[in-house]
């Protein structure tokens, strides 16, 4: 009874306590790439496709697997484990990367991934793999996967 009485207080310990909300300064704030135009009902905001593009293309670069492992095979009963910090130069000072909450950082993106793979050898010999890549400083994680 004990026990449970102190897991209850542990609980409401932290689900009382509130939150502070944080960004870091690589997240993205995408609202920053439409210009609003009007005032009250009439306001209207209108993104910029092109730069949205340009976003996406250095982003993609930036969360991009690594090819950090050997061409050769694991074999139908090798596994491989690995995590990798990458560090990507970007167009900082293109317009497009106004959407960081920290509009004055740096021209490099700092990443860390990790990633494992199995080979499989019935029916057919192939590998498979899974793993994510995260950027640092943000909330910004992409999953990856491949045969």
């Amino acid at each position: 009874m004990a026990r449970r009485l102190a897991s209850l207080a542990f609980a409401a310990l932290f689900a009382g306590t509130p939150g502070l909300a944080h960004a870091g300064g690589n997240d993205l704030v995408l609202s920053r790439l439409a210009e609003v135009t009007g005032t009250g009902d009439s306001a209207r905001a209108a993104g910029d496709p092109v730069a949205f593009r340009s976003l996406t293309s250095e982003l993609g670069v930036v969360l991009a697997p690594r090819l950090s492992t050997p061409a050769d095979t694991l074999g139908f009963g090798g596994f491989l484990f690995s995590a990798d910090m990458a560090f990507t130069g970007i167009s900082g000072d293109d317009a497009f990367w106004r959407v960081r909450e920290d509009a004055a950082a740096s021209g490099v993106l700092p990443t860390v991934g990790i990633m494992a793979r199995k080979g499989i050898g019935f029916p057919l010999p192939l590998e498979i793999q899974v793993g994510a890549v995260h950027l640092l400083d943000s909330r910004l994680w992409a999953a990856q996967a491949g045969v």
